[in-house]
């Protein structure tokens, strides 16, 4: 496994279904991990202002887009530890 990989909580085969507010809580984070390796850890509140904490995660993957290599929907993921959210620009989020 991939060194840099271990962190992760929840990945799809995992949490299923899990809520969107599930991934926010003091221990954990949400990453978006595009399959050609780019990665941005991703702040949901916007999403969850709105009402929207207790659909599936996965129904939030088709919002995301990877600058990098094109892809139009990006895998999410649960991580351990709170982080903040970072902007590096190679996942593309839209509201």
């Amino acid at each position: 496994m991939d060194s840099e990989r271990t962190g992760r909580m929840f990945d799809r085969g995992s949490w299923g279904n899990l809520s969107l507010s599930h991934g926010v809580r003091e221990d954990r984070h949400i990453r978006a991990v595009c399959r050609c390796g780019a990665t941005a850890i991703i702040d949901p509140s916007h999403w969850i202002s709105e009402g929207a904490g207790g659909q599936p995660l996965s129904s939030f993957e088709d919002r995301l887009r990877c600058i990098p290599c094109g892809a139009r929907s990006v895998p999410l993921e649960i991580w351990y530890r709170q982080t903040r959210a970072t902007y590096q620009g190679a996942i593309y989020i839209f509201r």
